[in-house]
C-alpha cells in the first residue's frame, strides 16, 4: 500500500477515535465525550477518507476527485472542531484533549497527503532510458 494512503488511514482512525474521547469537562457533570455533541458527524466525516483510501489501486497515490473529497471531509471535521472549541470554551467548561486531537488530525490529513504524495508523484524512473536526467532538467529548468 502507498505511504500516502497509509498516513491518511492512520490519521482518519485517530479522528474516529477522538470522537469517543472526552471533549469537555463540566464541573458538576464531569467529562462529556464527543458523541454527546457533534461527534457522530465528525465520526462520519473521518470515515470518508478512511474508506476512500481503500478504493482503487492501493499501490498508487490518491489523486483527483478521490483525494479532494477525502481532504474536504477532513477539513470540514477540523472546522467543526474549531467551532466547538470556540463555542464550548467558557468560564465553567474546559475543553479536553479529544476535541484538540480531532482538530489536529483533521488538519494533518491534508498536510500528510500533500507532503507524502508530492514527494512520490514527481519521482521518475530515469533508468528506463527514454530521456536522460540532463534532458529533463533542460525541459523543466534547474531547481532554484
Amino acid at each position: 500500500m502507498c505511504d500516502q494512503r497509509i498516513a491518511i488511514i492512520l490519521l482518519a482512525c485517530l479522528g474516529v477515535a477522538s470522537s469517543f474521547m472526552p471533549w469537555v469537562k463540566i464541573p458538576i457533570l464531569g467529562h462529556q465525550i464527543g458523541t454527546e455533541y457533534t461527534g457522530w458527524l465528525t465520526l462520519a466525516l473521518f470515515i470518508i477518507p478512511f474508506v476512500i483510501s481503500f478504493l482503487g489501486q492501493t499501490s498508487r497515490l490518491l489523486k483527483g476527485v478521490k483525494l479532494y473529497i477525502a481532504l474536504l471531509a477532513s477539513l470540514i471535521a477540523a472546522g467543526i472542531g474549531i467551532w466547538q472549541i470556540i463555542d464550548l470554551d467558557s468560564g465553567l467548561t474546559t475543553v479536553e484533549y479529544g476535541l484538540y486531537l480531532m482538530v489536529i488530525s483533521g488538519l494533518v490529513i491534508p498536510l500528510a497527503a500533500y507532503i507524502i504524495g508530492d514527494g512520490k508523484a514527481n519521482v521518475k524512473d530515469h533508468s528506463a532510458g527514454s530521456t536522460s536526467f540532463d534532458t529533463e532538467v533542460m525541459k523543466r529548468g534547474a531547481p532554484d
